[in-house]
């Protein structure tokens, strides 16, 4: 292989630090080694690196208090709950968590409920809410 295919296969790919941003323009200046690069566009502020946060990740983010003080609680008789049961259980629903036992969380505190009757359980395979 010739010496100008190798420095062309060796520039493909060049590792660098961000030296200058123009955000107007949506253009950066890259410093590789002793190179600094003419102004180059970006195609995405993130580089396609922005991790997609659903409501559901923000309500719990926004109640990690209330979720510790849940899992904390229900720990001793339960698995841990999913994000949705979570949820479902900090907007103030009766959760049931078994045949015998459901969960409700008021003014900061879990309140687990002895259930007189089995309850019947509504929804898919995992999801043991109360209607």
């Amino acid at each position: 292989m010739s010496a100008e295919n190798n420095r062309k296969i060796e520039n493909l790919i060049r590792y660098g630090v961000i030296a200058e941003v123009d955000c107007a323009a949506r253009r950066a200046r890259v410093q590789s080694g002793e190179i600094l690069t003419d102004w180059l566009p970006w195609s995405s502020v993130n580089n396609c690196t922005e991790q997609k946060i659903d409501n559901l990740t923000l309500f719990l983010n926004a109640r990690q208090n209330d979720v510790e003080i849940v899992q904390k609680a229900l720990k001793p008789i339960c698995l841990p709950l999913n994000d949705r049961q979570l949820a479902y259980l900090l907007k103030g629903n009766l959760l049931v968590l078994n045949h015998k036992q459901s969960v409700r969380f008021i003014n900061n505190k879990v309140e687990i409920i002895q259930n007189q009757e089995p309850v019947p359980f509504m929804g898919d395979a995992g999801e043991w809410f109360v209607q």
